[in-house]
């Protein structure tokens, strides 16, 4: 029997997974209401409604035109969310800091200055380092150093009284010493953070729920929990830096001397106590957090990182959540997770899993050209900038932080949501949109925010914007970016829009299949945040084991140490979190380890759990006596890295066996509500994926773009599959339907078509004819053929031909652009996307004459580019899709 499931999705009965953002930069209420069409179009029934700039947010005139939005909604059956904030990035709080009576409320950060003296000084003087009049000298500290290691060391001396007329007063012993000033920074270094709300600070985090959301409720609560759906944030930050995209944005670490950190009384108050210090000894201390200094840095470092993340949960993250439930909506969002930043401060939230504590899914974003379809393990270019990106972070860790915190945050009910598409340029056409949602499904992700809807058109198509009644408005004064490509509708101007909406109905029914089931991952992995957060000594990269067990065959959640410690336990040789049941704990190793958690993997490791350490052991605690480092060898194993998935193979099978091995395979494996077995297969690759899996009864094979069913018959060798690069395919394993059509994992003899076409084109925004631009011709590279550097539209290509073979099923363009569609003989065969376009053409084909035709569509890459040669903002670093099609089709 079908799966409910499988029989909604084949109906199109879908929940609703897809939130766009809807871009807002000053537009009348009627252009809103057409981009709303726009979105419904694509059976799209939610999303966000965000602010881009200028001075109106949540004055009269904009509440009034949100009511009109709200209203406009219910008569659609429409649900709308909100941006919490004038801008991104969330924490402005609609730029209230900027007004003196709301300076308490501000960051608040420290920095270090220091010098080096030779003592003995006596009677001796040094000048106090350059600081501005905004910034207060808090402690002034001197330590001895080692002369060989260059570490300090011992108990520091105070010399924070010691300060007279610009000079610090100096009288030191023998030795070489290192003079540390722990001052307050001037608000200036945080460039726009300077007038953001901080984490650490609960009147702080109020003050956002105070200047946004209250407002919010109080205007609009009659349309809470029903139209209104709740707030977004995007991209809260901690923001101790310059605000600034340097090439180290996601670097900000402890023990680097150049930083800032987070600070407040509250902070002080707590670490001492966490500390076992008053306040006075912790400030002297404190030079820790910059520098080598012992003992107690490692210990330092860990209490104050574990402080803050916590501070962030409880104060911002957890407090916006509740006041979510309490008022009947959701909170959704997501952090800057890239590269390292998840686990850092800065333009980070320090710990994902408590920075997203309170929301009501588990945020990711992929935008900038983050994910490259095709490119799975070495560094690639952004699509803008010169910065390289680091692929596994991207392709194996991130989604798989959004899966996990959603499998085991409470709020959250399994729901995980990745922005998507932003800024990667009209050159991420449908082809490119598909391969990274593909992707995103595959690791389990079952809601998506496309970024995004704007009504700002693209300047190419603005001259015709009144005679379309699609203009107005496209720079409105104090506004911030309010077009970025991909913009999805572009006013009626992209002629792509039609198959988008296709894209969208697919993405949908995929989600549908996702959401609710259970997650079969084969082990854990520990979120090794602490061992990164001290800086001292190795770190084995937590993406670096992600991309292992990934290509080796193994799904997997990460836990992090709150997780491990709180609610792991042991079970038949296995380790169990809730209802998720895990073969191995696999531990990225590091050189500090917190004590507390290591003593629990031992525990662990002795009650049965399989757990092993990549690449290293830990060699300390924070302790200076630590028994579980006393007692650890023998206990723990390690493995290299690389040899991860062989070694889990011989410990802990795999839920799921495939052969031959294929890296470039993802898959992700859950039990349905139904208790049907579900495996989503994405063959990341760039040559079809053709395997067998282990099984002794049939099963049934969904093809959610085609949405269709085939039957899987179960061979001696198992199921045989062909999953074709960046296509996603769907087994439901153990039922079997026999009057579904059988599943061709080969390829037939393709028979080629040698046409020649009548080829025509219709600019994007005319609804005219076709105009004909060449007659019995190949399909050639139309660009260079006909210079259409610069074209947006439509080509048809029409052609005659006579068949006398036998009956065929499909059509394939082999090399075909972003999209097609096909008529056969007047019969609709339907729209596929490239590069390689099927089609199935089952009964249209006949003996004798047929007619063929043929249609493309473009999106504005070529025409929405500057004329004075300076580039494009977004998507330089993509190659443009063909315009059409080359070469011959053929028919199988």
């Amino acid at each position: 029997m079908i799966s409910q499931k499988i029989s909604e999705c084949l109906s199109d009965r879908t929940g609703s997974y897809l939130i766009p953002l809807l871009w807002y930069a000053g537009e009348n209420a009627e252009q809103v209401r057409k981009e709303m069409d726009a979105i419904r179009r694509a059976g799209i029934s939610e999303f966000i409604f965000e602010n881009r700039g200028g001075d109106w947010f949540c004055t009269e005139p904009w509440m009034r035109l949100f009511e009109e939005v709200l209203q406009y909604a219910a008569a659609c059956r429409m649900r709308v969310w909100l941006l919490d904030d004038s801008h991104v990035n969330t924490g402005s709080a609609n730029d209230s800091l900027k007004r003196p009576e709301n300076a308490p409320f501000r960051q608040q950060c420290l920095r270090i200055e220091l010098m080096d003296v030779v003592g003995p000084v006596s009677a001796g003087a040094v000048f106090l380092p350059e600081h501005t009049a905004a910034e207060t000298i808090l402690a002034i500290a001197a330590y001895r150093r080692d002369e060989r290691s260059g570490e300090c060391i011992g108990a520091p001396v105070d010399l924070s009284g010691n300060i007279k007329d610009g000079l610090c007063m100096l009288d030191l012993p023998a030795g070489i010493w290192r003079i540390y000033f722990v001052m307050t920074a001037d608000p200036a270094r945080q460039g726009m953070f300077a007038n953001y709300i901080t984490m650490v600070s609960a009147s702080s985090c109020r003050h956002l729920i105070d200047e946004v959301h209250e407002k919010i409720h109080d205007r609009f609560s009659a349309y809470f929990g029903t139209v209104f759906a709740g707030f977004f944030s995007d991209e809260p930050a901690f923001g101790n830096c310059d605000g600034q995209y340097g090439d180290d944005y996601a670097e900000h670490r402890m023990g680097q001397l150049r930083r800032l950190y987070p600070w407040n009384a509250d902070v002080a108050r707590l670490l001492a106590a966490r500390c076992r210090m008053t306040e006075n000894e912790l400030v002297l201390r404190l030079p820790a957090l910059w520098d080598a200094v012992s003992p107690g840095d490692t210990a330092l470092r860990l209490a104050y990182m574990d402080l803050i993340t916590g501070l962030w949960r409880e104060n911002y993250s957890c407090r916006l959540g509740d006041w979510c439930e309490q008022h009947g909506v959701e909170y959704i969002g997501h952090v800057l997770e890239d590269e390292g930043a998840h686990m850092r401060t800065g333009w980070g939230c320090g710990h994902f899993f408590r920075a997203m504590a309170g929301q009501h899914m588990a945020g990711i974003d992929t935008v900038l050209g983050q994910t490259i379809p095709g490119i799975t393990s070495a560094p690639h270019a952004l699509n803008q900038g010169t910065l390289l990106k680091n692929t596994l972070f991207y392709q194996y860790t991130m989604p798989k932080l959004a899966v996990s915190l959603a499998r085991h945050n409470p709020r959250m009910r399994g729901r995980s949501i990745c922005e998507i598409f932003g800024a990667y340029g009209w050159n991420a056409g449908l082809s490119f949109m598909r391969a990274i949602l593909n992707f995103h499904l595959a690791s389990g992700v079952n809601h998506y925010i496309p970024h995004a809807y704007s009504m700002c058109l693209p300047e190419v198509f603005r001259g015709n914007a009144d005679e379309r009644g699609n203009g107005g408005g496209f720079t409105p004064p104090g506004y911030c970016m309010s077009y970025l490509a991909p913009a999805f509708y572009a006013g009626g101007f992209n002629p792509q829009y039609g198959i988008f909406c296709k894209l969208m109905r697919y993405a949908q029914r995929v989600c549908h299949l996702l959401a609710g089931g259970e997650h079969l991952a084969d082990v854990a992995i520990y979120y090794n945040a602490e061992g990164d957060w001290v800086n001292q000594g190795a770190v084995t990269s937590l993406d670096e084991v992600c991309a292992a067990l990934t290509r080796g065959g193994f799904d997997y959640d990460i836990l992090p140490a709150d997780t491990l410690l709180r609610d792991a336990e042991a079970e038949n040789s296995r380790l169990r979190v809730g209802p998720a049941s895990y073969g191995a704990l696999i531990v990225p190793g590091s050189t500090v380890l917190p004590e507390k958690l290591l003593e629990r993997f031992e525990v662990l490791a002795a009650q049965g759990v399989p757990l092993l350490f990549a690449g290293i052991l830990p060699e300390r605690t924070e302790e200076p006596d630590s028994a579980a480092i006393a007692s650890l060898p023998g206990k723990l194993r390690t493995v290299p890295v690389p040899a991860l998935a062989e070694r889990l193979g011989g410990i802990s099978p795999r839920r799921l066996r495939i052969s031959p091995a294929i890296p470039e395979l993802r898959y992700f494996g859950m039990r349905g509500e139904d208790g049907a077995i579900y495996y989503f297969f994405c063959n990341e690759g760039r040559t079809d994926a053709r395997f067998q899996v282990a099984a002794t009864q049939n099963a049934v094979l969904y093809d959610p773009w085609g949405n269709r069913l085939f039957r899987l018959t179960a061979g001696p060798d198992g199921l045989r599959l062909t999953v074709r690069p960046q296509e996603l395919l769907v087994v439901v394993f153990n039922r079997d339907e026999p009057g579904l059509p059988l599943f061709q994992p080969g390829e037939k003899a393709m028979r080629e078509l040698p046409l020649r076409y009548r080829i025509s084109l219709r600019e994007a925004g005319n609804a005219g004819t076709f105009r004909v631009i060449r007659e019995n011709s190949e399909a050639v590279n139309l660009t260079v053929a006909e210079n259409l550097t610069r074209f947006c539209g439509e080509i048809r290509y029409e052609a005659e031909f006579d068949w006398t073979g036998a009956s065929a099923e499909t059509l394939v363009i082999p090399e075909c652009g972003d999209c097609a569609e096909l008529w056969l003989n007047g019969s609709y065969c339907g729209a596929e996307i490239g590069p390689q376009c099927r089609f199935e053409i089952g009964g249209k084909l006949k003996p004798g004459r047929n007619t063929l035709l043929i249609r493309t569509a473009d999106n504005p890459a070529y025409a929405d580019r500057p004329t004075d040669g300076s580039g494009v903002p977004c998507g330089r670093a993509l190659p443009l899709c063909k315009h059409g099609f080359t070469g011959n089709v053929f028919i199988i």
